[in-house]
Parts: structure tokens; C-alpha cells; sequence
């Protein structure tokens, strides 16, 4: 009878859970990405 709504509560924490996964991953790969230009920079300054 209420399968319906269940489905859907299922398929809104499952979207959410999925968007915060995803949020950590982008974050993650935007402070490796940060750090590798950093230590890049730093390389070039103490090269020269």
C-alpha cells in the first residue's frame, strides 16, 4: 500500500548519500590537486 513512498524515501537517502559521497571525492581532488601546485611552486622558487 505504501510501497510507493517507501521506494521513494529509499531512492532520497540513497541521492543524498551519493551527493555527499560525491562532495568528499570533488574536495579530496581539489586539495591533491592544491597541494601538487604548491609543491610545484615551491620547487620553482627553490630552483632559482
Amino acid at each position: 500500500m505504501y510501497v510507493k513512498y517507501l521506494m521513494a524515501a529509499f531512492l532520497m537517502v540513497f541521492a543524498l548519500s551519493m551527493i555527499l559521497q560525491f562532495t568528499a571525492y570533488l574536495f579530496q581532488s581539489m586539495a591533491d590537486i592544491q597541494e601538487n601546485i604548491t609543491d610545484d611552486l615551491d620547487a620553482e622558487g627553490a630552483t632559482e
